[in-house]
């Protein structure tokens, strides 16, 4: 597999660009309706445990909000109560300095009209209502990496994000390689893009996992380049005596899948470093009789 000088840039880049993600500041703003329901309340402040500095929460009473006037956050929750039209009035304050809204909430029922929270050119006002908190938890994850171009950040700052933010990135590095099969736009060096593109999947997925371990690092990088042999090997074997047309279909399924299998791998690779590296700490302090 050759590898060109542009491609080992294009890796080299994607360290630093992974590493600056994963150290970018998030500021996250709270806002508490007097009667929001404690159980959806209680499920989000045991997950919103930040795991680094860099991320700042920011909590107050929704009755509260209007004197404060918080000047900028990367994004804000809300959590719905009876008052809907100081909901309403948090959200607009919110989609027009720029700042992604969530409105938190048992039901659709307990929220204002979409129209009565937006405003025009504003930021988006999304909706996040689950009777049950691991429901609710989960659908936050998802809107928390996706509100943002700070998901690789989010995620390294609270856990319960990392798979949402893995999936995103793996079913965007996934999407991508199929279309440089398909489509043909580097004949004789698909090899070499689709490896270089899981190696920085790899990379991103290390930062999102808040990973800054450089052995880690690089045995999940030897572990994507591995695997690209493997898949490189499979998808000529399959598609040697196809047509051309058809073998382009065969080789792009392999590479969405190749990539799939590789990154939820490195993903499997990762927590597993991690909980190790967990325990031995913990292990550390036992011993010193600290925990």
């Amino acid at each position: 597999m050759a590898v060109n000088f542009s491609e080992i840039a294009g890796i080299l880049n994607a360290t630093r660009d992974a590493h600056t993600s994963s150290r970018e500041g998030f500021l996250l703003h709270i806002l508490v309706a007097e009667d929001a329901p404690r159980e959806a309340v209680c499920a989000v402040r045991d997950v919103l445990i930040p795991d680094n500095v860099l991320a700042d929460i920011e909590i107050q009473r929704l009755d509260a909000f209007l004197n404060l006037r918080p000047q900028y956050a990367d994004a804000a929750l809300i959590f719905s109560g009876s008052n809907q039209d100081l909901v309403a009035q948090a959200a607009r304050y919110y989609a027009s300095a720029g700042t992604p809204c969530a409105l938190l909430a048992d039901s659709s029922l307990e929220v204002p009209d979409a129209e009565k929270c937006s405003v025009a050119d504003g930021a988006p006002v999304s909706l996040i209502a689950a009777a049950e908190p691991e429901t609710l938890v989960k659908a936050l994850a998802r809107w928390l990496v996706d509100a943002t171009p700070k998901g690789i950040a989010v995620a390294a700052a609270f856990p319960f994000t990392r798979h949402a933010e893995a999936r995103a990135l793996v079913n965007n590095c996934a999407s991508s390689n199929a279309g440089v099969v398909f489509l043909g736009v580097t004949p004789g060096a698909e090899m070499s893009v689709l490896t270089a593109k899981q190696v920085m999947l790899s990379l991103d997925l290390a930062a999102a996992f808040g990973c800054t371990s450089l052995p880690i690092r690089s045995a999940v990088s030897v572990f994507v380049i591995a695997a690209g042999f493997v898949w490189r090997g499979v998808a000529r074997f399959i598609s040697r005596d196809q047509m051309q047309m058809f073998a382009r279909f065969v080789r792009a399924g392999i590479a969405t899948g190749g990539t799939m299998i590789s990154g939820w791998g490195v993903v499997v690779i990762l927590e597993s470093a991690l909980n190790e590296a967990d325990s031995g700490v913990q292990h550390v302090f036992a011993q010193r009789g600290e925990v």
